[in-house]
């Protein structure tokens, strides 16, 4: 199991224990820097929103809040920002009916996919933060070399459903990053040089959800200004996407790798090394540089 498996599955099982321990009454509440009322919401206005989605809503006055805001955010890193609900979208429908309460009741709103960002952009002060990390569904058009995806998509399934198929996509090169936070802020995927650069231009069409809860169907020829838009915003974006529709390639019969490790006072005549070869190499190749701590 890798870095990233590991910090996947220890987070859930943060999560889980910790829900637990305090619906036994193992632990107490959080102290009033994780407490407080929910943007002077009353309890009424919040359970309205939780009868109207199917996904999960955690006020910041509940106990369970914590637990859940630190499972939103990836490696561990600390944060102190501290959102007035978050809310885990079950479905597209859920998407909507959060937006519109965060616009009946002057709320603004934050999307989250994966987190994986070192900043943390999507963790703010005040408002709502919206989980998408569960909108996970693959539908692919052999014939059409297209695959339909819901953003909390990790990149390693839809290489693997790919793969089934014969097909390939320029995914993260990290396995467990979603494909949302990724394709929003331009994505630089496996083989990309080779698929159409960047990973957001294989992006046909998506859905998404604008601020005034309306599902719309964005492309180069349908609201092409959104479909602009999101091809690189990243977490400065306007709307939330449901759906991303992408398009695909075909599976090469094999991938192979070669790893070079140098000293770290080689690194600018490497960098400089690959500066001169990039342009002249086949682009099929793909070169990259990691520096890491030896030993690591």
């Amino acid at each position: 199991m890798n870095y990233e498996d590991r910090i996947d599955r220890e987070r859930r099982e943060f999560v889980q224990t910790t829900s637990i321990a305090l619906a036994a009454g193992l632990l107490l509440p959080y102290g009033v820097s994780a407490m407080g009322n929910s943007a002077g919401l009353d309890m009424g206005q919040v359970s309205d929103l939780k009868n109207a989605i199917k996904g999960i809503v955690v006020p910041r006055s509940t106990p369970l809040y914590e637990p859940w805001r630190q499972s939103m955010i990836w490696n561990y890193r600390k944060f102190e920002r501290y959102p007035d609900i978050i809310v885990q979208a079950e479905d597209e429908q859920d998407v909507v009916e959060t937006i519109n309460f965060a616009r009946r009741n002057g709320l603004q709103i934050k999307t989250r996919t994966g987190g994986h960002c070192w900043s943390g952009s999507y963790l703010r002060d005040k408002g709502i933060l919206l989980d998408v990390s569960r909108l996970q569904s693959i539908e692919i058009d052999i014939g059409a070399r297209r695959a339909v995806v819901g953003p909390g998509v990790l990149s390693r399934d839809l290489a693997y459903r790919l793969g089934e198929v014969g097909l390939a996509f320029p995914i993260a090169h990290s396995g467990m990053v979603p494909l949302s936070g990724f394709l929003l802020g331009g994505g630089l995927g496996w083989n990309s040089n080779f698929w159409g650069g960047m990973s957001v231009f294989n992006i046909e069409a998506l859905d998404i959800v604008a601020a005034d809860g309306q599902v719309r169907h964005v492309s180069a020829d349908a609201h092409p200004d959104l479909f602009w838009a999101a091809r690189g915003a990243g977490p400065g974006l306007f709307f939330t996407v449901t759906r991303f529709y992408l398009r695909c390639h075909p599976l090469p019969r094999a991938i192979t790798s070669d790893t070079y490790i140098l000293p770290y006072s080689d690194l600018v005549s490497t960098v400089r090394l690959m500066d001169e070869l990039g342009p002249e190499i086949n682009r099929a190749v793909e070169m990259m540089a990691v520096v890491i701590p030896a030993g690591e």
